[in-house]
Protein backbone atom coordinates (compact mmCIF):
# COMPACT_ATOMS: atom_id res chain seq x y z
CA UNK A 1 0.00 0.00 0.00
CA UNK A 2 1.06 3.52 -0.21
CA UNK A 3 0.43 6.33 1.84
CA UNK A 4 1.70 9.91 2.74
CA UNK A 5 3.37 10.91 5.87
CA UNK A 6 1.37 13.30 7.79
CA UNK A 7 3.52 13.77 10.70
CA UNK A 8 7.19 12.56 12.27
CA UNK A 9 8.58 13.40 15.76
CA UNK A 10 12.31 12.99 14.69
CA UNK A 11 13.45 13.02 18.88
CA UNK A 12 11.22 9.51 18.59
CA UNK A 13 11.97 8.08 14.96
CA UNK A 14 8.08 7.43 14.50
CA UNK A 15 5.19 9.53 13.12
CA UNK A 16 1.72 9.09 11.55
CA UNK A 17 0.78 8.09 7.39
CA UNK A 18 -2.39 8.48 5.81
CA UNK A 19 -3.01 5.33 3.33
CA UNK A 20 -4.80 5.31 0.29
CA UNK A 21 -7.04 3.53 2.21
CA UNK A 22 -7.54 6.71 4.28
CA UNK A 23 -6.59 4.95 7.50
CA UNK A 24 -4.02 6.66 9.61
CA UNK A 25 -0.88 4.35 10.18
CA UNK A 26 2.13 4.24 12.95
CA UNK A 27 5.36 4.62 11.13
CA UNK A 28 8.40 3.76 13.31
CA UNK A 29 11.94 4.19 11.77
CA UNK A 30 12.99 1.02 12.61
CA UNK A 31 10.30 -0.09 9.83
CA UNK A 32 12.43 1.27 7.01
CA UNK A 33 13.48 -1.75 4.85
CA UNK A 34 16.46 0.63 3.64
CA UNK A 35 17.85 2.57 7.41
CA UNK A 36 20.10 4.84 5.03
CA UNK A 37 16.84 6.61 4.01
CA UNK A 38 15.91 7.42 7.47
CA UNK A 39 16.59 11.36 6.73
CA UNK A 40 14.20 11.27 4.45
CA UNK A 41 11.26 9.65 6.91
CA UNK A 42 9.75 13.39 7.68
CA UNK A 43 6.24 15.21 6.97
CA UNK A 44 5.25 14.79 3.52
CA UNK A 45 7.22 11.91 2.30
CA UNK A 46 5.81 9.22 0.46
CA UNK A 47 5.69 5.77 1.13
CA UNK A 48 5.33 2.01 0.42
CA UNK A 49 4.34 -0.24 3.13
CA UNK A 50 2.71 -2.99 4.14
CA UNK A 51 -0.48 -2.68 6.78
CA UNK A 52 -0.20 -4.46 10.01
CA UNK A 53 -3.08 -4.52 12.60
CA UNK A 54 -2.28 -4.33 16.16
CA UNK A 55 -4.36 -4.40 19.29
CA UNK A 56 -3.06 -0.25 19.49
CA UNK A 57 -4.22 0.19 16.16
CA UNK A 58 -2.78 0.01 12.07
CA UNK A 59 0.97 -0.27 12.18
CA UNK A 60 3.12 0.19 8.78
CA UNK A 61 5.73 -2.55 8.53
CA UNK A 62 8.50 -3.28 5.79
CA UNK A 63 8.52 0.78 4.58
CA UNK A 64 9.93 1.92 1.78
CA UNK A 65 10.23 5.79 0.72
CA UNK A 66 9.38 6.48 -2.99
CA UNK A 67 12.18 7.84 -4.42
CA UNK A 68 10.33 10.63 -6.20
CA UNK A 69 11.43 14.22 -5.87
CA UNK A 70 11.90 15.55 -2.83
CA UNK A 71 13.44 18.34 -1.25
CA UNK A 72 13.21 20.90 1.69
CA UNK A 73 10.94 23.71 3.01
CA UNK A 74 10.63 25.90 5.53
CA UNK A 75 7.62 25.20 8.08
CA UNK A 76 5.08 27.51 9.42
CA UNK A 77 5.94 29.71 11.88
CA UNK A 78 5.62 28.27 15.46
CA UNK A 79 6.86 28.92 19.21
CA UNK A 80 7.65 25.92 21.96
CA UNK A 81 8.82 25.48 25.10
CA UNK A 82 11.11 22.49 24.14
CA UNK A 83 14.52 22.07 22.41
CA UNK A 84 13.39 20.08 19.56
CA UNK A 85 10.70 20.82 17.11
CA UNK A 86 7.97 18.13 17.06
CA UNK A 87 8.77 17.91 13.35
CA UNK A 88 11.20 18.98 11.11
CA UNK A 89 15.01 19.53 11.01
CA UNK A 90 16.62 22.74 12.63
CA UNK A 91 19.07 24.15 10.28
CA UNK A 92 20.19 27.15 12.51
CA UNK A 93 19.94 28.34 15.98
CA UNK A 94 20.68 32.05 18.27
CA UNK A 95 20.16 32.93 21.52
CA UNK A 96 17.91 35.76 22.44
CA UNK A 97 16.72 37.41 25.46
CA UNK A 98 14.53 40.89 25.22
CA UNK A 99 14.85 43.52 28.09
CA UNK A 100 11.52 43.29 31.16
CA UNK A 101 8.34 44.47 30.05
CA UNK A 102 5.18 44.96 32.88
CA UNK A 103 2.94 43.12 30.45
CA UNK A 104 3.81 39.23 30.05
CA UNK A 105 1.68 39.71 26.66
CA UNK A 106 3.54 42.74 25.19
CA UNK A 107 7.12 40.72 26.15
CA UNK A 108 6.18 37.15 24.44
CA UNK A 109 4.47 39.45 21.32
CA UNK A 110 8.12 41.28 21.25
CA UNK A 111 10.42 38.53 21.13
CA UNK A 112 8.13 36.56 18.70
CA UNK A 113 8.17 40.21 16.17
CA UNK A 114 12.03 40.16 16.46
CA UNK A 115 12.42 36.83 15.72
CA UNK A 116 10.58 37.29 12.65
CA UNK A 117 12.20 40.45 11.56
CA UNK A 118 15.20 38.42 11.89
CA UNK A 119 14.58 36.01 9.85
CA UNK A 120 13.66 32.86 11.98
CA UNK A 121 10.55 30.75 11.66
CA UNK A 122 10.42 29.33 15.17
CA UNK A 123 11.69 30.02 18.87
CA UNK A 124 12.79 27.06 20.49
CA UNK A 125 13.17 26.68 23.95
CA UNK A 126 10.97 29.86 24.74
CA UNK A 127 10.92 31.03 28.46
CA UNK A 128 9.97 33.77 30.45
CA UNK A 129 11.58 35.20 33.75
CA UNK A 130 9.87 37.19 36.91
CA UNK A 131 12.00 40.44 38.16
CA UNK A 132 10.91 42.66 40.74
CA UNK A 133 11.55 46.44 40.66
CA UNK A 134 11.28 48.90 43.09
CA UNK A 135 9.94 52.65 42.64
CA UNK A 136 10.03 54.01 46.23
CA UNK A 137 7.74 51.55 48.04
CA UNK A 138 6.26 50.77 45.67
CA UNK A 139 7.28 47.00 43.77
CA UNK A 140 6.38 45.36 41.01
CA UNK A 141 6.78 42.90 39.00
CA UNK A 142 8.56 42.79 35.50
CA UNK A 143 8.84 39.99 32.73
CA UNK A 144 11.17 39.45 30.14
CA UNK A 145 11.11 36.47 27.10
CA UNK A 146 14.37 34.46 26.27
CA UNK A 147 15.00 31.31 23.09
CA UNK A 148 16.47 30.41 20.61
CA UNK A 149 15.75 32.04 17.29
CA UNK A 150 15.75 28.95 14.85
CA UNK A 151 15.47 27.68 11.31
CA UNK A 152 13.47 24.97 10.81
CA UNK A 153 13.02 23.02 7.88
CA UNK A 154 10.90 19.99 6.40
CA UNK A 155 11.18 17.76 4.06
CA UNK A 156 8.12 17.65 1.12
CA UNK A 157 7.53 16.45 -2.19
CA UNK A 158 8.06 18.70 -5.65
CA UNK A 159 6.14 18.31 -8.76
CA UNK A 160 9.27 19.94 -10.02
CA UNK A 161 12.85 20.48 -9.74
CA UNK A 162 12.65 24.49 -10.08
CA UNK A 163 10.21 24.69 -7.24
CA UNK A 164 12.56 22.40 -5.04
CA UNK A 165 15.63 24.82 -6.22
CA UNK A 166 13.41 27.95 -5.04
CA UNK A 167 12.52 26.37 -1.92
CA UNK A 168 16.19 25.61 -1.14
CA UNK A 169 17.30 28.95 -1.97
CA UNK A 170 14.98 30.48 0.34
CA UNK A 171 16.50 28.48 3.15
CA UNK A 172 19.98 29.15 2.56
CA UNK A 173 18.99 32.75 2.26
CA UNK A 174 17.67 32.91 5.68
CA UNK A 175 19.92 30.07 7.14
CA UNK A 176 23.12 32.46 5.91
CA UNK A 177 21.63 36.11 7.50
CA UNK A 178 20.05 34.28 10.59
CA UNK A 179 23.12 35.15 12.98
CA UNK A 180 23.65 38.75 11.84
CA UNK A 181 20.10 39.89 11.77
CA UNK A 182 19.59 38.45 15.57
CA UNK A 183 22.92 40.51 16.54
CA UNK A 184 21.53 43.75 15.30
CA UNK A 185 18.78 42.96 17.14
CA UNK A 186 19.77 41.69 20.29
CA UNK A 187 21.87 44.77 20.81
CA UNK A 188 18.89 47.28 21.90
CA UNK A 189 17.42 44.69 23.62
CA UNK A 190 20.59 43.92 25.79
CA UNK A 191 21.25 47.47 26.47
CA UNK A 192 17.65 48.30 27.94
CA UNK A 193 17.75 44.82 29.97
CA UNK A 194 21.35 46.07 31.68
CA UNK A 195 19.88 49.18 32.29
CA UNK A 196 16.72 48.31 33.95
CA UNK A 197 18.55 45.97 36.16
CA UNK A 198 20.55 48.32 37.69
CA UNK A 199 17.91 50.36 37.84
CA UNK A 200 16.95 51.26 42.01
CA UNK A 201 14.58 53.60 43.36
CA UNK A 202 12.90 55.80 40.72
CA UNK A 203 13.77 53.65 37.75
CA UNK A 204 10.46 52.73 36.73
CA UNK A 205 10.96 56.35 34.70
CA UNK A 206 14.66 55.79 33.59
CA UNK A 207 13.42 51.81 32.02
CA UNK A 208 9.96 53.34 30.44
CA UNK A 209 13.00 56.08 28.50
CA UNK A 210 15.04 52.88 28.19
CA UNK A 211 12.62 51.01 26.57
CA UNK A 212 11.42 53.81 24.34
CA UNK A 213 15.18 54.25 23.23
CA UNK A 214 14.93 50.12 22.36
CA UNK A 215 12.10 50.60 20.14
CA UNK A 216 13.46 53.46 18.32
CA UNK A 217 17.46 51.80 18.28
CA UNK A 218 15.54 48.20 16.62
CA UNK A 219 13.83 50.27 14.07
CA UNK A 220 16.85 52.62 12.99
CA UNK A 221 18.68 49.10 12.77
CA UNK A 222 16.28 47.72 10.19
CA UNK A 223 15.88 50.92 8.08
CA UNK A 224 19.85 51.19 7.80
CA UNK A 225 20.23 47.67 7.17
Amino acid sequence: MKGKMVSFVESKNFGFATGDDGESYFVHGSALCDKTQRSKLGKGAIISFEPHPTPKGLRANNVQINTELTGQKLVEFFTTKSSEPKHGKVLSRENFSTSFFKDPNVGRKRIIDLAQKAGANAILNLNFEKHTFSEGNYRYTMHAFSGQFAVVSETVPFTNESDKIQHQAVIDNVRNALSGETAKLQAPERFAREEQLKSGPGGGEVMAVILALAVVGSILVAILS
